[in-house]
This record gives C-alpha cells, sequence and structure tokens, in this order.
C-alpha cells in the first residue's frame, strides 16, 4: 500500500524517475505479471469443489469443460478423470462402475457419464409425463358401474441411446451404435458414437429424443 500511494503522489512527476510512475502504469505490470496465474488458480480451486448436485449432466459437463481448459489441466488425464468421478452424482457413477464403463481419458469419461446420465434423465421424465397423466382431470372423473379402470400403458423401457432395447433383454451391446442386441460388425445403424466428439453426441441423442417423442405422439 505504500508503494501504490507513492506511485500516486507522483503521477505528476518525470516518467523516467521511478519504475512505475502512475497508478495505471502500476496496475498494467500487475495484471500482466498475475492475471493469467490467479484466473489459473482460481479454476483450479474452484474445479476441485465443483459438484454436480441439482445441475443436469449436460449443463453440468459444460461447465465442467470450461473449468478444465481455465485451470490447465486438460493434458493431465488421471486428475481429470478422478475429478469426473469424484464430482459428478453417485447415482451416475455408481452406474458407471456396475456397467464396467470406465475409462482412462478424460474425454472418453465424459462421454460416458453423459451418456448414462441422459438415459437416467429420459427414464425419469417417461414415468413423470405417465404419473402426471394418471393424475389429471379426466382421472378424477366418474366412471359408470361396473366399467373397470384403464391402466396407464407400462413406460417404455428403451433409452435414447438404445432404441432396440425394448425388443430384447440381450446384454450384448454394440460398441458402435450402443445398441443392445448386436455386436458391432452386424450393426446395421449409420450411427458411431465412438467417432463423435462431444457436440455431435449432444446433438445426436437430442434429435433421436424428439423422434421418439413424436413416434409415442402418433400411438
Amino acid at each position: 500500500m505504500a508503494r501504490l500511494q507513492q506511485c500516486m503522489d507522483k503521477e505528476d512527476e518525470d516518467p523516467l524517475s521511478d519504475p512505475w510512475p502512475t497508478t495505471k502504469a502500476l496496475f498494467e505490470e500487475l495484471t500482466l505479471r498475475f492475471q493469467v496465474i490467479s484466473e489459473r488458480d482460481y479454476a483450479r480451486h474452484k474445479i476441485e469443489n465443483f459438484k454436480q448436485g441439482t445441475m443436469r449432466v449436460d449443463n453440468f459437463m459444460v461447465e465442467f469443460e470450461a473449468l478444465v481448459a481455465k485451470s490447465g489441466i486438460k493434458d493431465q488425464e488421471q486428475t481429470v478423470v478422478d475429478l469426473l468421478e469424484r464430482n459428478t452424482n453417485w447415482e451416475i457413477i455408481k452406474e458407471l462402475f456396475k456397467q464396467d464403463r470406465r475409462k482412462t481419458t478424460g474425454d472418453a469419461t465424459l462421454t460416458e457419464i453423459l451418456q448414462i446420465g441422459r438415459r437416467e434423465m429420459f427414464q425419469y421424465m417417461t414415468n413423470s409425463t405417465w404419473s402426471k397423466g394418471s393424475t389429471g382431470s379426466g382421472s378424477h372423473q366418474s366412471k359408470p358401474a361396473g366399467q373397470a379402470l384403464t391402466k396407464p400403458p407400462a413406460a417404455p423401457q428403451y433409452v435414447p441411446m438404445d432404441v432396440d432395447a425394448a425388443r430384447t433383454k440381450s446384454k450384448v451391446q454394440c460398441y458402435k451404435c450402443r445398441g443392445y442386441g448386436h455386436f458391432a460388425r452386424d450393426c446395421k445403424r449409420k450411427v458411431d458414437v465412438c467417432a463423435m466428439d462431444y457436440e455431435e453426441i449432444r446433438q445426436h441423442y437430442f434429435e433421436e429424443f424428439q423422434a421418439m417423442k413424436e413416434s409415442e405422439l402418433k400411438d
């Protein structure tokens, strides 16, 4: 503070008489020396304590990737994997372990977590839709005597990344499209999830989810 006050007192003096002749010059040098380091340290501290909580998995991953880039740990694969497994909701990580889908790189782990998180979100949304429909105004209307109550149809068991899961109980999973009931060598779909980046995977499952919703409405 004493040094800063000296600079403020000498703003009108000869610039050559002091290494920081003005307050502006002092702040410019401080910014040049410490801004990048401070931003990186702040991002590193934040990512260490950045929990998913009630955030949707897509939003969580977008912010997580931004913090990885700012903290300068993108090349530290094991560190990124550890942070993902520690900070993502346990329900998703539990499925990651149960299905033996753990990966050794940050990008691959992120992709697996996104797929599992979207599947659970889709199942939750489907169950919630049927629950709301069964408790709507129509369900409170009186029924003629002797008429049985209509049971709402069971929620479909498929998920955006598993179109044929409702038609088979096979645990065989395609490495290419991530569907069940067939191997990658027999896959007839043009989708190759392994060759997609994050944005392509996100767009693919969004379009697939919309197509399923439209199909259900037609039925």
